[in-house]
């Protein structure tokens, strides 16, 4: 049976190309509760790490589709690929990435357990981010959930390696398919970072959009000393030169 028989990459890319674009549908804005005055400048940071990250993923899997379409069928994931796009999407993001910012960091599982913990252990810890980021994690793992119920299906006719797609159901994936679902999680967090951000706006305090620069090379144009005021726009952010040489493969 040929892996390419019941595959089909293209409407999910599709997909997640049209949300990488910006166009989110309002319905999926509902703001983050957990988001209060002083995570402004944590919301402001992620929400210019989701454009990034979604920006790489539309361009990585440009790529890949180019190559499917050389070699008349998908590529499937393995471990080398996902950690040459997650490298590549990584650049992507410290290109936008505010130092003093308190991030956080998620993975599924293969189990489909998740976890969620504080990217920056030198920053007091932000429930706000935190809980977008669980609730992307949380997208992952529905799909997850999905996979594991058909993994011997998906196995069988995707020509998936057995033994690594059943140890973790994303290596029944195509490449494309595995950049498509990690696009739409960060999709969903800017559509919600995005409402965040209007409250937060509308609400809080002009005190609050106050940063004090602590590093020289924390904020690009700005020395340690300085004070600006956060520009909420995602087209103005931060902006630095990608790791030279890059690691990123594609």
């Amino acid at each position: 049976m040929k892996p390419t028989q019941m595959l089909k990459p293209l409407p999910a890319l599709a997909l997640a190309l049209f949300l990488a674009a910006g166009e989110v549908p309002e319905a999926q804005a509902q703001g983050a509760p957990e988001c209060g005055c002083l995570a402004m400048r944590n919301v402001k940071n992620r929400l210019c790490e989701t454009r990034a990250a979604q920006r790489e993923y539309q361009r990585v899997a440009a790529r890949f589709l180019a190559d499917e379409k050389k070699e008349g069928k998908p590529i499937l994931l393995d471990d080398n690929l996902k950690a040459n796009i997650k490298t590549c999407v990584q650049e992507a993001v410290n290109h936008v990435w505010d130092r003093q910012a308190q991030d956080a960091k998620g993975e599924t599982l293969s189990d489909c357990s998740v976890t969620v913990e504080a990217a920056n252990s030198g920053l007091p810890n932000s429930k706000c981010i935190e809980a977008v980021v669980r609730r992307h994690e949380e997208h992952h793992r529905q799909e997850c959930l999905t996979r594991n119920k058909d993994a011997w299906w998906r196995v069988w006719t995707e020509g998936a390696s057995i033994k690594s797609a059943l140890l973790d159901t994303k290596y029944a994936m195509s490449a494309v398919d595995y950049m498509a679902e990690e696009a739409a999680a960060y999709s969903m967090e800017e559509a919600e970072l995005r409402e965040t951000q209007r409250r937060l706006l509308d609400t809080c305090k002009q005190a609050d959009r106050s940063v004090i620069v602590t590093d020289d090379d924390e904020v690009p144009g700005k020395k340690a000393g300085d004070k600006y005021n956060l520009d909420p726009s995602v087209e103005r952010c931060p902006s630095r030169p990608r790791t030279s040489p890059s690691d990123c493969k594609y």
